[in-house]
């Protein structure tokens, strides 16, 4: 009898963590939709107000990072740049 009860209580707990994973995955993706909605909107609102700035019409976008190298300042010598002469 209690190791019948144990094997139900298994299988119903074994349902719940399948719902709740199914639950948890539906928001997630949600939450992700959303977020790249938003992400998508603020791009679009920074390549029109670059465009009325700067007097254009955006016709594609790609994003370029510029730094300075923190082993150049601190030591006087960058890998990255001696790889990029060679």
């Amino acid at each position: 009898e209690l190791i019948m009860q144990l094997k139900e209580n298994q299988k119903l707990q074994q349902q719940m963590n399948e719902q709740l994973e199914i639950q948890v995955k539906k928001r997630t993706d949600e939450v992700l939709r959303v977020n790249k909605h938003f992400e998508d909107q603020r791009i679009q609102q920074i390549q029109s107000m670059m465009g009325d700035i700067l007097g254009f019409d955006v016709t594609h976008h790609s994003l370029n990072l510029f730094g300075k190298c923190n082993k150049l300042a601190q030591i006087g010598k960058c890998e990255n740049l001696k790889a990029k002469n060679n």
